[in-house]
């Protein structure tokens, strides 16, 4: 067999017309196979697939034996070997990688593609083979095959794909035959192929493989009708042991039907019919699918039957019956002799562990069990043990043969499934994630984000309505938040300035707050604390999607207002974060954040505002909040429930608002999204809280108030003497530039440069001193 260098090739009309109509092409190799067109797939966060673009297979496999996608597989391959296949960090990398349809190219969606007629079938089926020791051996193996056209490593590195030649299908059923087929080709090889490839859509990630081999000479499988195996008794698999299982009854097997929808999917229909079949055999298990699912035509489930999935067992039955609720009365016999219940039948209301959804915090020293919308903190190793003994019972393991599979399941996941850090982190889903710095870190639950669904939601509207009656106001607001709901649903920080809420007393400013929160996740805190630098330690911070003060919960103290600045700056607008928790090793990751300030509408409450300097004039937004009168009377208990159910009802509706919401052109930034807008009335407000103006008034009463003190002016001191003289005992200010000073030594200095930069009248820049490189200034009479 040759192995050409790969070369681009047309596809003869008669080799064409062959295909179509499913003959072998009168040539002697299959060069146009290469040229057959195949859809590209993408796979969305959400998921489901959607068609990106159509390609050669010819170029599908230079893509693969070429370096477009060599770093991301090496990135694939090592979380692999760190976290598993099943890692939530491998899959995400794993589907940012693009999905090629070996059998065709589909015309429009994907569902349902070959049962409409919209996919038009390469003949060739993709081979997976999982789970290899030497997969490169195993890839030149299956290379040599003569039905095969090409092979390489999979994605993950343990694995073998595959094109294998079929003759085109028409139809699922004739795909389906031909993988059956090579199924049980491949399995008098020694191999098995992952039953997957049954399905004509099903998708082949891209992978990295210098090595391909390819031949171009590849022959058609012919499909022949699959052999009918005989049946036996089938098994649960726990580890290298097996295990034997009860046997259902005809009407175990009709109370699980019953939970389940009469007409689902055709794979899951087929499924769930071999499972039947598994368990009761043709005849009876064929009339017990009658009653569940009646034929559409005559003798529908007998011509089934002869293309069952083999593989498919009665506990495919069970777990799916169970997916739907369905639970067995302890009480009740295990088979038509009326034996007594095997010792593993756990009751249904008892928690069980899947060892796959246990991880160890490494740091911690803590247990963490997925429990559905959480995951669950264990201090000691004794539950964990119970709850994966359990599920191995469960299974049909007895005691003995549990507690081995629970030791082992728990020693693997101390290593590997092992995280540096967990907690929430703000906009990320619930689950395994990596740290900037590649470290394995676990989420432990989701923002309860709400889902847009189209609809009215007058109670929100007309609160925004009444809170900001002019326009520009209320586009400031719904742009901000939109943007806070998109990134958080898209679980990608967007920075956007420090959004301010300035009102009289119970205006409405924490209603407001409590509306964003809700949009964003439901969870807020408070970062006043880390970003002040009164205290060192901001995991708190992390898992909440908000981060807000609300009505004097800051500071007025110039120090604290800088470093807060500081901390917001780099928090939302640089590209990480660095995570600080105690005892534990930092970590840098970049939490979904957006800032929300509310307090009173005058001068001293606005002080609690980072000052508005050249660095933060694009970085704060001042917005004055009007009177807001709520639908209900919220000034009780009761009447605040009702107004929170009443928001938490419109809540889907109103984030279908945010989800379309456009900003207006005027107040687009092309940073952050919405511009930094200031209302007038605030913003000369803090305006005139500036230090510096302050400073400059005491420096003018000093001046007239003590002649003594500043004799010899106009004069040129340094800052450190105005200051002493502002402080004298003489000094008739000398409480308020001791209250304005307070403990920063280079306080003084600050504001007089920012005075002389400003077009001070009395303060002017004067020189250096050349010895000591202290700067000065020129003080004058007002």
């Amino acid at each position: 067999m040759s192995t050409p260098t790969l070369e681009r090739r047309t596809a003869t009309p008669e080799g064409i017309a062959a295909t179509a109509e499913g003959r072998q092409p009168e040539t002697t190799d299959l060069n146009e196979r290469f040229n057959q067109k195949i859809s590209v797939c993408k796979i969305p966060e959400n998921g489901g697939m959607i068609i990106d673009r159509d390609i050669t297979v010819m170029d599908a496999l230079e893509e693969i034996r070429g370096d477009r996608y060599a770093a991301t597989v090496a990135k694939l391959r090592k979380l692999v070997f760190l976290h598993g296949k099943k890692s939530v960090v491998a899959k995400k990398v794993k589907n940012a990688l693009p999905a090629f349809l070996p059998s065709g190219w589909i015309d429009g969606r994907v569902k349902n593609a070959m049962d409409e007629g919209r996919l038009h079938h390469s003949g060739l089926l993709q081979l997976d083979f999982d789970k290899l020791e030497d997969p490169a051996a195993i890839r030149d193996q299956v290379a040599q095959d003569p039905h095969v056209l090409a092979a390489w490593i999979s994605p993950s590195g343990d694995g073998v794909k595959g094109l294998m030649v079929i003759q085109p299908a028409a139809t699922e059923a004739s795909h389906l035959a031909a993988f059956l087929t090579a199924e049980a080709y491949w399995k008098a090889e020694g191999l098995t192929l992952d039953s997957q490839c049954k399905n004509s859509n099903r998708l082949c990630f891209a992978s990295h493989d210098p090595d391909l081999q390819f031949n171009n000479e590849a022959v058609q499988l012919a499909t022949t009708p699959p052999p009918k195996a005989a049946k036996t008794s089938p098994s649960f698999k726990v580890g290298s042991k097996h295990t034997k299982r009860e046997e259902l009854t005809a009407q175990d097997v009709r109370e699980m039907l019953a939970v389940i929808p009469s007409h689902p999917a055709y794979d899951e229909w087929l499924k769930i019919a071999s499972a039947v079949w598994d368990a009761l055999g043709e005849a009876e298990g064929t009339a017990a699918l009658c009653e569940w699912s009646p034929e559409e035509h005559a003798g529908e489930y007998a011509q089934k039957y002869g293309g069952r999935l083999e593989r498919v067992t009665a506990g495919t039955l069970v777990h799916i019956a169970r997916e739907h609720g369905w639970k067995r009365e302890r009480s009740k016999s295990t088979s038509s002799a009326g034996t007594r219940p095997a010792s593993g039948d756990i009751p249904e209301d008892r928690i069980a562990f899947n060892p796959m959804d246990v991880f160890y915090d490494g740091p911690s020293g803590k247990y963490l069990v997925d429990a559905g919308d959480y995951f669950r903190t264990l201090g000691r190793k004794s539950p964990v043990v119970t709850g994966v003994i359990r599920h191995f019972k469960s299974l049909g393991c007895d005691e003995k043969e549990a507690k081995e599979a629970a030791r082992n399941e728990i020693a693997d996941a101390e290593i590997d499934r092992h995280v540096e850090w967990s907690g929430n982190l703000a906009g990320h889903r619930k689950g395994l994630m990596e740290s900037v710095d590649g470290k394995p870190m676990l989420v432990l639950t989701s923002p309860a984000i709400p889902e847009p669904i189209p609809a009215p939601c007058p109670v929100i509207l007309e609160i925004i309505r009444q809170a900001f009656p002019d326009d520009t106001q209320r586009n400031v607001f719904l742009g901000w938040l939109s943007g806070s709901y998109k990134a958080v649903r898209a679980a990608q920080h967007h920075p956007a300035p420090m959004l301010v809420l300035a009102g009289k007393m119970n205006a409405g400013k924490s209603l407001l707050a409590l509306i964003a929160g809700y949009v964003m996740g439901g969870r807020t805190a408070n970062p006043h604390a880390a970003w002040s630098g009164s205290m060192a330690w901001n995991d708190d911070l992390f898992g909440s999607e908000l981060l807000l003060l609300d009505d004097s919960t800051g500071s007025t103290d110039i120090r604290s207002r800088m470093n807060f600045a500081a901390s917001f700056k780099e928090s939302i607008y640089a590209a990480n974060v660095q995570l600080r928790k105690r005892h534990t090793t930092s970590m840098s990751a970049r939490p979904v954040w957006r800032v929300m300030v509310c307090c009173n509408d005058n001068a001293e409450s606005l002080l609690i505002v980072p000052p508005i300097g050249t660095d933060m004039a694009d970085k704060i937004a001042l917005l004055k909040v009007s009177k807001v009168t709520p639908p209900v009377d919220a000034s009780n208990t009761e009447g605040q429930a009702m107004l929170r159910a009443m928001i938490q009802e419109e809540l889907p509706a109103f984030a279908a608002i945010l989800s379309r919401f456009q900003i207006p052109e005027e107040l687009r930034d092309s940073r952050a999204g919405i511009t930094a807008w200031r209302h007038p009335e605030l913003a000369a407000a803090l305006e005139s809280t500036k230090q510096e103006y302050r400073l400059e008034e005491l420096l003018e009463t000093a001046i007239r108030s003590s002649y003594h003190l500043w004799p010899d002016l106009p004069a040129t001191l340094k800052a450190s003497e105005i200051e002493g003289r502002l402080l004298d005992m003489g000094s008739p200010v000398r409480e308020q530039a001791k209250t304005l000073f307070g403990t920063w030594t280079a306080g003084c200095g600050t504001w007089l440069g920012r005075l002389a930069d400003g077009g001070s009248e009395i303060v002017k820049r004067g020189g250096i001193d050349g010895h000591t490189k202290i700067g000065s200034y020129t003080v004058s009479r007002p």
